[in-house]
């Protein structure tokens, strides 16, 4: 193979795949060869399965030798898994002492529906510990070692963006996709709530948890999207994405203090969408993302709490400090907080459906920095000391609020550190975001390390 397959994308590879450029078994010795020269430094994996991976992708050779018209659209293409989702065999830890020994009877759905597209699972990726922080350590950022990959769904990111698979299955209940997608340069989806079955997946809070893919592009995040809505594993389509011509795109202005180079991607993706066709109007007035972050983190402590209540009780000791803190501190979530926060999710909900009645897609910032270093807690803006998971969540967890879609894109690179940004839509819109974020994508993405 070329010296940069780990660059090429998902659609790319599939092709490849399909026209005999490249063979399943090739591919996958490559991946694996790839993983042990750079996981010493990246540490994005948890449990690298070469042997099954292996064994997987002579499998998937023999299906397209046989018949690689009808072959499912997966066929040969290896992906990771957060350590969040059951795949039978495997040890499921949630990044967590407390299951170390928590072994899957059973695929979770997501898995499966990849698996029976011809996927390859190359091995499970780190997370946060119970995907309860920012954060991924001690995974590193491909583009900096000494910088952070965000999280939770950061060892699913870091992965990608190293080269070390072609697609990767993440969660997002406060941006847990998006921020890792961001800070690593790839792409990054929160789905409609409900699209993806969060079975078989280990839960933070279930009013806010998401099953979405991360990909190179827009339009390998399009595909494995089909793949974890679909029931059936042969009728993915593979078709062009939609035109952004006449699409109407509202741009949603910096609500709160942001780096520069976070700004300039801002307003170069506002000129990408214009110049492509879409026609582009600034808001003023949208609603505030900060009250929509504070109603997400008072759900998410309220159920993140009852999820953990009995394990916490017993094995409280195999809690890493500063997650056992925050659930101790989330069991302290009254009810009338939580009820509160219900009840002004529904209004937050109301608003933002408002929006969508004039515009067909939201263009707004995603995090407000280029990745942070490592292991810190707090970020600078505006030589203002800021909480670090604050920052990183607080213009992602509005979706995980209100239940629409979310992409991260990558729109260029500061300093050697990728910059992105981020669109929703209304519910179901998906095709929409993966159109506006391709064309955001082609002209302003840098590629992968």
């Amino acid at each position: 193979m070329s010296a940069e397959w780990h660059r090429w994308s998902l659609v790319d590879l599939v092709g490849r795949l399909r026209s005999r450029e490249v063979g399943a078994v090739e591919v996958v010795e490559a991946v694996l060869a790839r993983i042990e020269e750079v996981e010493p430094r990246v540490q994005a994996f948890v449990n690298v399965t070469a042997e099954a991976a292996l064994e997987q992708a002579r499998s998937a050779q023999a299906t397209l030798d046989h018949d690689r018209e009808q072959a499912p659209v997966l066929t040969g293409v290896p992906i990771a898994v957060k350590d969040l989702f059951d795949v039978r065999g495997l040890v499921t830890t949630a990044g967590s002492r407390a299951l170390a020994d928590n072994v899957a009877h059973r695929d979770s759905i997501a898995w499966r529906r990849l698996r029976e597209a011809g996927a390859v699972l190359v091995g499970k990726a780190n997370t946060h510990e119970f995907a309860y922080g920012g954060t991924t350590e001690p995974t590193r950022n491909p583009w900096d070692l000494d910088r952070m990959v965000g999280g939770s769904s950061g060892g699913s990111a870091a992965a990608l963006a190293s080269g070390t698979c072609f697609g990767a299955l993440g969660t997002d209940t406060a941006g847990s996709v998006r921020i890792p997608a961001a800070l690593c340069g790839v792409v990054g989806l929160k789905p409609t709530k409900g699209d993806v079955s969060t079975r078989g997946v280990f839960p933070l809070s279930r009013t806010l948890d998401c099953v979405g893919p991360l990909a190179r592009t827009p339009q390998d995040a399009a595909l494995l999207h089909s793949v974890l809505r679909s029931t059936s594993s042969t009728s993915i389509g593979m078709g062009p994405l939609r035109t952004v011509r006449d699409l109407r795109v509202c741009v949603i202005p910096p609500q709160e203090a942001l780096e520069e180079p976070v700004r300039q991607a801002h307003r170069a993706a506002s000129q990408a969408l214009e110049d492509a066709g879409a026609v582009v109007e600034s808001l003023e007035g949208a609603p505030r993302l900060a009250d929509a972050t504070r109603v997400n983190f008072t759900i998410m402590a309220a159920e993140a709490g009852q999820v953990h209540r009995s394990m916490l009780a017993s094995r409280g000791a195999d809690y890493s400090p500063y997650v056992r803190e925050r659930l101790q501190d989330a069991l302290r979530t009254t009810a009338s907080d939580y009820l509160e926060a219900l009840q002004s999710r529904r209004a937050i909900i109301r608003d933002w459906n408002r929006l969508f009645t004039s515009f067909d897609v939201a263009l707004l910032n995603g995090i407000p920095c280029t990745a942070p270093r490592a292991y810190v807690e707090q970020v600078m803006l505006d030589d203002v000391a800021e909480n670090r998971d604050w920052v990183l969540c607080r213009d992602t967890a509005f979706a995980n609020v209100t239940g629409h879609p979310a992409l991260a894109v990558p729109a260029g690179v500061a300093d050697g550190l990728p910059v992105g940004v981020q669109l929703t839509g209304r519910r179901h819109s998906e095709a929409l975001l993966f159109a506006a974020g391709q064309a955001i994508f082609d002209r302003l993405a840098s590629p992968i390390p």
